[in-house]
């Protein structure tokens, strides 16, 4: 089964990040020299101040041995499993959800819903009976 919306943690970006490089044994000022950045940096990307770019988020990934996915959604298995480097995009914008207006998110809810019945719909016209 394929997660759903909701499925996707609440932990941010910056938590998962520090929760990795905790696991990894790292200090911050470690990380930090090994991504050639300022421990202040570190500190900023971790506490959600600021968010590391495209590149950079690579090299945090590599550094702390987890795929992109896996920092973007916090670490839950299930949702990392069925994404490729290409959905990075999309699930960096299915965290921003939360802050929609219950009308915005109604509006996504009947965009998608269209989408993925189109979507069906294509797929069982294709299969053979």
């Amino acid at each position: 089964r394929k997660p759903a919306v909701a499925d996707i943690p609440n932990m941010s970006l910056g938590k998962t990040i520090s929760k990795y490089r905790r696991e990894k044994g790292l200090k911050q000022s470690e990380m930090a020299e090994i991504l050639g950045v300022s421990q202040s940096y570190v500190a900023r990307w971790e506490t959600d101040r600021i968010k590391p770019r495209r590149a950079t988020l690579e090299q945090i990934a590599a550094t702390l041995e987890v795929p992109v996915e896996k920092l973007l959604i916090g670490g839950k298995e299930g949702l990392a499993s069925s994404l490729d480097i290409e959905d990075v995009e999309l699930v960096e914008m299915l965290t921003e959800i939360p802050k929609l207006s219950a009308h915005e998110r109604d509006a996504l809810k009947v965009v998608l819903g269209s989408m993925l019945t189109r979507h069906r719909m294509a797929e069982t016209l294709r299969s053979p009976r």
